[in-house]
């Protein structure tokens, strides 16, 4: 289980070492609401939310196949803007986020992603964007005929 809960942490540190999103502070989500306020630089709150696991069969019968457990977790990172930056700074950016958390997936866990288009937070008194993963892992155990 544990394997999935890294795997955010490892897409944000290959996001990191790009060198391309160094003005993003990037957090473990808290809540509902960023770190501070005013927010004065672009903060990257990310949460893992639920989990499921479920089993799955691949294969031409029992005597040749795989069986194994499908995990998947959905995995939100919310983006929350200065003060100073506009709704088109901030779509960019997250847009630029999204696209560098797809190509940091080298194991070809993300199955799917979305961003939502900019919106305001009365709590932390900021404009946010989300991303969602969708982060999808396969463990297996090779069924052999008893």
């Amino acid at each position: 289980m544990s394997m999935m809960s890294d795997y955010l942490s490892v897409l944000v540190k290959r996001v990191k070492a790009t060198g391309k999103f160094d003005d993003i502070r990037f957090i473990k989500g808290l809540g509902a609401h960023s770190a501070e306020k005013p927010v004065t630089g672009f903060i990257a709150a990310c949460t893992l939310k639920e989990q499921t696991a479920e089993p799955y069969f691949l294969g031409t019968g029992k005597k040749n196949g795989t069986s194994g457990v499908k995990f998947s977790q959905t995995a939100k990172i919310q983006l929350y803007a200065p003060l100073d930056a506009s709704g088109k700074d901030l779509w960019d950016k997250v847009c630029a986020l999204g696209s560098a958390l797809f190509a940091a997936d080298k194991q070809g866990a993300v199955g799917e992603m979305k961003v939502s288009e900019p919106a305001y937070s009365k709590d932390s008194d900021a404009m946010f964007s989300v991303v969602s993963l969708k982060l999808e892992r396969f463990v297996s155990e090779v069924v052999c005929d008893e």
